[in-house]
This record gives C-alpha cells, sequence and structure tokens, in this order.
C-alpha cells in the first residue's frame, strides 16, 4: 500500500530506519539492496513535494546515571576501553 503524503496534508516527515533494517544477510555492515530500497522510496516521496528527515539507528535508550559514571571513569583510566564497549 503506498500514501500519498501530500494527499494526507503532510508537508515534512521524520522517518526513523533502525540500523538493522539497512542490515544484510552476514548479519553486520550494510546492504547495498536495502540502502538503495530506502533511497528510492525517500525520493518518491521527496518528489510529491514532502520534506523527509531522516535518523538513522539512534542506538539503545540512554544509560542510567551509574552506568554513564562508570562508563567515565573506565575512559579516564584506560581511554581505549570504550572503544572495546
Amino acid at each position: 500500500m503506498r500514501f500519498n503524503f501530500c494527499d494526507m496534508g503532510y508537508k515534512r516527515i521524520l522517518l526513523k530506519l533502525s540500523g538493522e533494517s539497512l542490515m544484510g544477510s552476514d548479519g553486520y555492515g550494510l546492504s547495498y539492496e536495502h540502502v538503495l530500497h530506502y533511497a528510492q522510496e525517500i525520493k518518491s516521496v521527496a518528489d510529491e513535494g514532502v520534506q523527509v528527515g531522516v535518523v538513522i539507528g539512534g542506538g539503545a535508550a540512554p544509560a542510567p546515571r551509574s552506568t554513564m559514571t562508570a562508563a567515565r571513569s573506565t575512559a579516564a583510566a584506560s581511554p581505549t576501553a570504550l572503544w572495546a564497549a
């Protein structure tokens, strides 16, 4: 089913894509086919005159303050520790 966003009265939309939705069958990285499909769909909406904002990923919900404090302490002790997390 295809929506016509202009007919629905939308001038702007914000599309949030999960990073996982862009993965290929390998379970990591980006799939060219998935990215191309999304790009074509986004372009078709933009061609209708709708401004499209795209957020890709976003990660997990914000960590509790105690977790952030522990992460800062770890980073201070070993600057490379956050790269492994």
